[in-house]
């Protein structure tokens, strides 16, 4: 997305995670609101609802664009700009933004795969799994091979399956549905698999510079259950990395459901520890305590109170004393694997929040 004239003149930084603007001023005072250019060159007029103020622009260190600015600026036929902008706006839970926004992209000449995959993905997160179903079909079609969105896809066309199975002769639940085929299992088995949790979501690794390598899929474990698999290495090029993290974004209120459950088995030869972390707000980061995992096949189930104060960020100076901020607006949620050096892989199922109570 091209950013405004103003912006290049300042010569300022364009990144946001609130839906007004954020300028930050160089004693780091920080104002809310919507930013527009002022007569005078020399300043810049910050619109904030209870009035305008006209700001120096010398003062000012900083400005991050918040999501009415960037749709402001979005046209209907750029496409790397409506997709560059849908993504910005997945990134901060904007979910509904950015499937308006693919909506568009992906009636563009030239849209990709990835980003179709991604709208798939999105018309599937908000609850229309009919036309998700079509879309996934459409994209594997075209080429698709993201192995999550196959996983997904998967999913849908044994779900699909099943109905008709328990359904015959009825019409089925998808038009112009092709041939399915069965997976060679019992109807029992079909019948009992549990549906994925958290861990069925779109995972990222999360970047190098604060990451060891790590790669995801999706794989069936003996009961064909979706099972999220991280394979991971030691530190790459001589960065000094001492965990594997991948990450998903989210946009949840954190209420009575306020403990993280899942299953894990470690598939490698060395003990590891296991924490999770949050960002929360204006993309605050919480890390909660390790907890240890020796190598074997059975699963074990660890749990996350999110509202126990054992979690470190920059206030309390990283050591795991205090409680997660703002978790009415919880904006993204990483899984950390503790490896060092060491390679290895896990498989995470059944991923939920539950109540406290449930402990």
């Amino acid at each position: 997305m091209r950013a405004l004239l103003l912006f290049a003149l300042l010569g300022i930084s364009v990144l946001s995670a609130v839906d007004q603007d954020l300028v930050v001023l160089d004693n780091e005072q920080r104002i809310n609101g919507t930013v527009k250019p002022a007569e005078d060159p020399l300043m810049v007029e910050v619109h904030t609802g209870g009035g305008v103020m006209f700001l120096r622009k010398e003062r000012i260190k900083e400005i991050f664009l918040g999501l009415d600015s960037r749709l402001a600026q979005a046209k209907d036929d750029d496409l790397a700009g409506l997709v560059e902008l849908a993504r910005w706006c997945r990134a901060n839970g904007r979910n509904s933004d950015a499937l308006q926004l693919l909506s568009k992209a992906v009636m563009l000449p030239g849209c990709d795969l990835a980003t179709k995959g991604l709208y798939a993905t999105l018309v599937d997160e908000a609850g229309d799994q009919v036309t998700a179903l079509k879309l996934y079909r459409a994209w594997r079609k075209d080429g698709g091979t993201d192995p999550q969105i196959l996983a997904r896809l998967d999913q849908l066309e044994q779900a699909v399956a099943l109905w008709i199975q328990r359904n015959p002769g009825a019409p089925a639940p998808v038009d112009d549905l092709p041939p399915v085929v069965v997976r060679p299992a019992s109807r029992a088995v079909l019948a009992t698999s549990r549906p994925a949790g958290l861990e069925a979501r779109r995972w990222e690794s999360e970047k190098l510079a604060f990451s060891n390598p790590v790669e995801t899929s999706m794989v069936k474990d003996q009961e064909d259950n979706q099972v999220l698999r991280m394979a991971f290495t030691g530190p790459k090029d001589g960065a000094h990395t001492d965990k594997a993290a991948i990450r998903t974004t989210v946009q949840y209120a954190i209420g009575e459901q306020n403990v993280l459950a899942f299953e894990i088995t470690n598939r490698g030869e060395t003990a590891i520890r296991v924490a999770i972390a949050v960002k929360t707000g204006e993309w605050q980061y919480f890390e909660s305590s390790m907890q240890n995992l020796a190598p074997g096949e059975t699963f074990r189930e660890l749990r996350f109170n999110l509202k126990g104060r054992d979690f470190k960020s920059q206030a309390t100076n990283w050591a795991n004393t205090g409680p997660v901020a703002h978790l009415d607006d919880v904006k993204e949620i990483q899984l950390l694997i503790y490896n060092g050096s060491a390679t290895g892989e896990v498989m995470v199922r059944r991923m939920q929040f539950i109540k406290t109570n449930e402990l």
